[in-house]
């Protein structure tokens, strides 16, 4: 049984807003593809996001976190997560990310 993970947000602006309740609430682990598509079936979510097999998800966030500790860090630049995405493969509207003011 392979774990696949649900982004269920496209909101990319938002997601820097207030990234307790991105983190607390973006993901939703399910056992199977086929498990999500009953799920979908029976919420109709707004927006159903996108899947992805759980061992990717450390790598989606890969430059926001790993200097996160430091003092002086500051969050990557839209075009860098952007960048990061299409080079691990994610690409499309969904994971183009937007300049935050």
């Amino acid at each position: 049984m392979a774990l696949t993970v649900t982004v269920p947000s496209p909101h990319r602006v938002t997601w820097w807003e207030n990234i307790i309740n991105t983190c607390g609430n973006m993901f939703l682990f399910v056992a199977s593809r086929n498990d999500l598509s009953d799920w979908l079936a029976a919420t109709k979510p707004d927006n159903s996001g996108e899947a992805l097999a759980i061992e990717r998800t450390p790598h989606v966030a890969q430059p926001a976190n790993e200097l996160m500790l430091n003092f002086d860090h500051e969050r990557p630049l839209g075009d860098d997560m952007s960048h990061h995405s299409n080079k691990i493969g994610l690409s499309g509207p969904f994971w183009e990310f937007q300049a935050v003011d």
